[in-house]
């Protein structure tokens, strides 16, 4: 008896510190957002005990609204759910006769630069790689180069993505054979009174026009321009001695490897006499790959989560469409929205609270409730890759993307906050894990209608979490 009395008085207090807890965060969470400078915003919050499953503060949850990159949320924890944590992008090389076939498996960090430097790797190693597979087995010269990217559809660019930005490497075509992000690099510096311009990497496949002047203010305004479904890049705008490299997408990736790794064999001694052909040639292999180069599930959300890799999340939502495809190929958008819309079904989110598009969030047809976000994290935080998925997220005040490294850096948030933001022009958003010694949490919170003080309101949103659970 005096056991169970004792067990009453712990569960009265309980209740009593929690509903303390909710009182004091609602309290200050609607002071935020009632504030002039953003009530003519439209926010969507809510903020969920992790471990008890109960709505500590909830404002619009359900409305659906533009997610911008915290869309990649849905993607990566969807991707995790079906694919499995140990799952493993693997690009393999052939010999076919007197052809190298390539197979793409989709993997958006072939060649990435970020993730080179993680492991250590110099850059232009894949290339490296297989050159190095040919000399072993004393191989001079082949044919053709064949390059499968059919693991993926032929639609490269999604419909919704604005125009103007496709040149942009946050926008960069979407493949199943995938090479340094998908896009290429002009550099430029004065010389001799001129400009002078070249690519990174050099190569054939793009072709450079240089229209830029020299300029003798100490700025640059240096731009590119690439017509679509072409390859010939314009440089415009003026240089002042030097310029930081400007990435540019190129058309038709796997080609694009295709033509690099041409250029490498031949560099090497190795003659390249036919062409590089674009073809589905996975049901002709007769042998077993001389190379084989993978990248984990986990180092794709990584750059995915953590830095905003929207090439990552598109291949992500592919790669999904793919493994529930017959003969895992024609990885398509439609039918990726298919499956993390099943996701979400089974998490209980209601249809009216999302629309889905693309993978990434870069298409302002996506729309999401923050219920469903919080729902998502509440999935994974239940399950068994929890602190994997934790681990891709940016860390508030510590590593990531700006918006979560650059902020939360005073000693009381520092290192508590593991989160995803998200930004596209009229959108601020931020969703993940507030991690304290007295209790975790979920949150989610989307700006519609942003402004500059949006930002600087979401912080303090997430701010109020921790301090509520000292």
């Amino acid at each position: 008896m005096i056991l169970t009395h004792y067990l009453r008085i712990a569960v009265i207090l309980s209740l009593f510190c929690a509903n303390a807890l909710a009182y004091n965060l609602s309290s200050k969470l609607d002071s935020i957002i009632s504030s002039p400078k953003v009530s003519k915003v439209k926010f969507g919050i809510i903020v969920v005990d992790a471990d008890t499953k109960r709505v500590l503060y909830s404002h619009n949850s359900k409305l659906g609204l533009i997610p911008a990159s915290n869309m990649k949320l849905l993607t990566t924890a969807s991707a995790i759910k079906y694919l499995g944590s140990d799952y493993k992008f693997e690009t393999k090389v052939y010999l076919q006769g007197e052809n190298l076939v390539i197979i793409g498996s989709g993997d958006p960090l072939l060649g990435d630069k970020e993730t080179d430097k993680k492991y250590h790797r110099n850059t232009g190693w894949v290339l490296d790689k297989i050159v190095a597979a040919l000399r072993n087995r004393q191989i001079n010269r082949v044919k053709n180069i064949y390059v499968d990217s059919c693991i993926f559809d032929d639609q490269r660019v999604h419909p919704s993505w604005p125009i103007s930005q496709l040149n942009r490497y946050y926008a960069s075509q979407v493949c199943g054979l995938n090479y340094n992000g998908n896009y290429i690099e002009v550099a430029a510096h004065v010389k001799n009174g001129r400009v002078v311009a070249h690519l990174i990497p050099e190569t054939n496949y793009v072709k450079l026009i240089n229209k830029a002047k020299v300029n003798k203010k100490k700025r640059n305004t240096l731009w590119c321009a690439r017509p679509n479904n072409s390859n010939t890049i314009t440089l415009y705008g003026k240089c002042y001695r030097s310029s930081i490299p400007i990435k540019v997408t190129i058309d038709r990736p796997a080609s694009y490897f295709g033509v690099l790794l041409a250029e490498k064999l031949i560099s090497n001694g190795i003659s390249v006499e036919g062409s590089v052909i674009e073809q589905y040639m996975a049901d002709k292999l007769n042998s077993v790959p001389i190379v084989t180069i993978s990248d984990s599930i986990s180092d794709v959300m990584q750059r995915c989560n953590r830095d905003s890799f929207g090439l990552a999340a598109e291949s992500l939502a592919k790669t999904l469409s793919a493994h529930f495809t017959q003969n895992h190929i024609n990885g398509q958008w439609a039918h990726a929205n298919t499956i993390r819309s099943k996701y979400l079904e089974e998490l209980g989110v209601d249809k009216s609270e999302y629309v889905l598009d693309d993978g990434s969030g870069l298409s302002s047809k996506n729309k999401l409730s923050v219920n469903a976000i919080a729902r998502i994290l509440q999935d994974v935080y239940d399950s068994n890759y929890r602190e994997l998925f934790i681990s891709t997220l940016a860390i508030g005040g510590v590593k990531g993307s700006a918006p979560v490294r650059s902020y939360f850096k005073e000693k009381a948030y520092r290192g508590k906050i593991f989160a995803k933001s998200g930004t596209i022009n009229g959108v601020k958003a931020l969703s993940g894990f507030v991690r304290t010694d007295s209790g975790n949490y979920v949150f989610s919170i989307i700006a519609n209608k942003a402004n500059g003080s949006s930002r600087k309101a979401i912080n303090n949103i997430v701010k109020a979490v921790v301090d509520a659970a000292r």
